[in-house]
This record gives C-alpha cells, sequence and structure tokens, in this order.
C-alpha cells in the first residue's frame, strides 16, 4: 500500500502545483471566471467531459447497473444528449452570451437586478450538492483504504479539492481538469478490460450475461414492463439542457460559436462512451459474481483485480472524477456570490478576488457538512438541482430562443416553479428518486406556463 498511497499523493501534489501555477496571472473576477477565453478546443472538451464525468456518476451506474441492470445507464445517456442538444440547438443562438462572467450577470442584463440575484443564489445551492456529493464520494474511498473516520476523510478531501479551486480560477480548473480527464479516461477502460479477461477466463459468455431480464433490451423495453415509465422520465430529466452555472461558464469562456458548439458534441459523444464503459464493469461482474454487496464493488474489484501499482491508479481514477466536478463549481459558485449577489448589495467591491476565494472556502466548509447528513448519492444530486432546474433553466431556455418578456413575468414564473418544487417535497412523504424527479419537471412546465 506503501506505492499506491505513494501514487495518489503525487497525484495530488501534481494537481496543486499545476492548478496553483495558472493562478498566478489572475488579476480580477473577469480573469478568475473566463481566463482570457484563449482555450484550445481540446482544453474546452477536457474541462467539459471532465466537470459532468463525476465519481457520484460513477458510483452511481456502478452500483444500480450491478443492482437493476441496464435501467440507469439508459437514463443517465441523456446527460450526453442533452450536450447534443446543447451544441446543435442552443449554443448557435448564444452569441451574445460569449463572454458573460456569469449565467447570473447573462439574465440580469435581460431581466433586471432580481433575477440576476435568484439566478446566483440558485446557482450556488445547486452547485454546493454536486460538490457534496464529490467530497463523500472522495472522503468516502479514503475512509475504506487508509481506515480513517469517516468525517476525518470526507474533510481532508473537501480542503484539499477547495485550495486550488479557489486560488487558481477557471484557468487552474481547466487545465487541472485536462490532466484529470487523461487520468480516468485511461484507467477506468483498463479496468473494464482486466474484467472482461476474468469474464471469459471463467467461461462466460455475453448471451448468458444477458439471460437476465434487467440486462436484457427487449425486456426493458417491453410496453408492459412497469419499471419502463420510470426510466424514460429520468432520461427526459437527463436530457433536458438545463445550463447550470458550469454549463453556461463552458461556452461563456469558448473563442468563438463554431468551437464551443464542436467542443459540447465531441464531449456529449465522450460522455456517453464513459457512461457505458463504466457500466460494462458492474454488468461483468454480476455475471461473474451476483452475491456482492452493491455499495462495495470498488473494494472487491481492489481485492480482487489490482496489485501493487495498479491498487494506486484505480484511487487516483476516482480522485480525478471526484474533484474535476468540485472544482468546476466551487469556481463558477464563487464567481455567481462575487459577481451577481455581492453587487446586489455593494455596486464594487473593492477586492474581488478575495472575496471570491473566502467564499470557495466557506462553500467548500458547507459542502462538507452537507456531505455528512445526506447519505444517498442521487437523492444529494435531485435534491440540489431541484432549487435550479424549475427556477432558472426555462427562463433561460425560452430566452436561448429567442422569446423575452418583462421581469415582472420572468419572477412570477420563478415563483411558481419554486413553489411547486416546495409543495412536491412537503406533501408526499417517502417518494422514490423518479417520483421527485417527475417534480421537477413538473416545476419547470409550471415556470415555462406562467
Amino acid at each position: 500500500m506503501n506505492f499506491d498511497i505513494a501514487l495518489v499523493i503525487s497525484f495530488l501534489v501534481i494537481t496543486l502545483v499545476v492548478g496553483l501555477s495558472y493562478g498566478k496571472n489572475v488579476k480580477n473576477i473577469k480573469d478568475y471566471a473566463l481566463g482570457g477565453r484563449n482555450f484550445s478546443t481540446a482544453a474546452l472538451v477536457s474541462t467539459i467531459v471532465a466537470t459532468w464525468a463525476s465519481s457520484s456518476g460513477f458510483f452511481i451506474i456502478m452500483s444500480k447497473t450491478y443492482s437493476d441492470g441496464w435501467y440507469y445507464l439508459i437514463a443517465s445517456i441523456g446527460i450526453g444528449v442533452s450536450f447534443i442538444i446543447i451544441s446543435f440547438l442552443l449554443v448557435p443562438r448564444m452569441g451574445e452570451f460569449l463572454g458573460k462572467t456569469s449565467v447570473a450577470e447573462a439574465m440580469g442584463d435581460l431581466y433586471g437586478q432580481k433575477v440576476r440575484v435568484i439566478t446566483a443564489i440558485a446557482g450556488t445551492i445547486g452547485a454546493s450538492g454536486s460538490i457534496a456529493v464529490q467530497f463523500k464520494v472522495f472522503g468516502n474511498l479514503f475512509s475504506y483504504f487508509l481506515h480513517i473516520p469517516n468525517y476525518v476523510a470526507i474533510t481532508i478531501a473537501g480542503i484539499v479539492a477547495t485550495i486550488y479551486s479557489a486560488f487558481g480560477g477557471i484557468r487552474a480548473v481547466t487545465f487541472t481538469d485536462i490532466l484529470q480527464f487523461f487520468s480516468f479516461g485511461i484507467i477506468i477502460p483498463m479496468l473494464g478490460f482486466i474484467i472482461w479477461n476474468d469474464f471469459y477466463y471463467q467461461g462466460l459468455t455475453l448471451s448468458q450475461a444477458t439471460s437476465d431480464p434487467r440486462f436484457d433490451l427487449f425486456s426493458i423495453f417491453n410496453i408492459n414492463n412497469p419499471e419502463l415509465f420510470g426510466v424514460i422520465m429520468m432520461f427526459v430529466y437527463f436530457s433536458i439542457p438545463t445550463f447550470s452555472a458550469p454549463a453556461f461558464q463552458r461556452i461563456a469562456i469558448g473563442s468563438n460559436i463554431t468551437q464551443v458548439k464542436k467542443a459540447f458534441l465531441i464531449a456529449g459523444i465522450f460522455l456517453i462512451l464513459i457512461k457505458i464503459i463504466t457500466a460494462w464493469i458492474p454488468f461483468l461482474l454480476h455475471s461473474i459474481n451476483p452475491y456482492l454487496e452493491k455499495d462495495n464493488l470498488l473494494g472487491y474489484i481492489v481485492e480482487h483485480y489490482s496489485y501493487v501499482g495498479l491498487r494506486g491508479l484505480i484511487l487516483v481514477a476516482i480522485i480525478a472524477l471526484a474533484m474535476s466536478t468540485a472544482d468546476s463549481r466551487i469556481n463558477s459558485a464563487s464567481v455567481l456570490f462575487t459577481n451577481d449577489i455581492c453587487t446586489a448589495f455593494k455596486n464594487k467591491l473593492k477586492n474581488e478576488l478575495l472575496v471570491s476565494k473566502m467564499f470557495a472556502f466557506a462553500l467548500g466548509l458547507g459542502a462538507i457538512l452537507f456531505s455528512l447528513i445526506e447519505t444517498d448519492l442521487l437523492n444529494i444530486v435531485v435534491l440540489a438541482n431541484s432549487f435550479y432546474y424549475p427556477i432558472v433553466t426555462p427562463p433561460l431556455l425560452l430566452t436561448i430562443f429567442g422569446f423575452r418578456s418583462t421581469s415582472k413575468s420572468v419572477l412570477i414564473g420563478i415563483i411558481a416553479g419554486f413553489i411547486t418544487t416546495i409543495l412536491w417535497k412537503v406533501i408526499p412523504n417517502n417518494i422514490e428518486t423518479s417520483q421527485k424527479i417527475i417534480g421537477v419537471l413538473l416545476a419547470m412546465f409550471c415556470n415555462a406556463f406562467f
């Protein structure tokens, strides 16, 4: 384990050095948020993929594919589809938004200060939930392999990911995302190949593996399948271009529309491939041993399929997935706070960068506390997004497609979406995740309708 730990520590040190080195030239909030807008298309693709290929997504697909079959994979492919939709339908209409510091600034320019502040608050809440999930996965991983208390591991994980995100700005985030993209982009397919070899070594075949109805596409898409509706709802939920703060930021930092369109198309294809490769691992494991604990698959893999060196690389891949998602959201949320929320109370801050960095650390602390309260990864993601999607997505999408309205009507729609979200959470008790997703979609519809 000493060599494996050395690999992990080396990766963390390299990430910190790369991140902090790119933060030296940050002079103002524009630099912090946009980084000069001189990124290559490859860098843009890498940061998009790394931001949405998260450690929480990895573990959710692993556990749900092993226990439930292809259902969650089919639904989550919608994330890649949403980026393809963004590439073809939305990016060509977003020329006016290039160079905007944040999504809240863009909305505020069109609909006034109140809409700007509401968008910023909703974006910050959405980011905090996603950050919390990454910290939880990161911390649990450290706790499992280093045998330290869970809360200690989560705290360490949160501090490490927060430091370079707070000090380096978007350039630090982007170039560490490139490093992290190559880390998990190479190691996870390698792991799938190793387990595939064992699958065939034991004399198993794909026809045997797909004999289970949960892994049979014909059974899944049977019109009489009671679970099909839930899968469709989740696919729709993931496929809607929601334009979270980090997604808008990845468009704003592009040099031109052609580059951004190409980057989102390639990233969408990569995300679909990554999800399929990730689901392939538990699919093979289920055929090899159908009696494993679904939440401890990584531990089983490390014990049975890894050796010194590879074990460390597996840890590096999961850490890269966690950090690449957390750092982007820490950066975008700190920009929203400084550039949009603070300006509502004071037109000009004396030291915007200092405020952004202080808020980044505060956000990291809040995400650590959030990750210690909630337990289910998917529920954390849905809970955080339910305060952004119904409030910001409908007016933003309508605006991109050319529909412009008054500040009053937009605020009425936002209030309708928020009330619907609260009512859906208060009235039913112990509802399943698919029903929570229906509530988010209903709230988005109410916002657009009003």
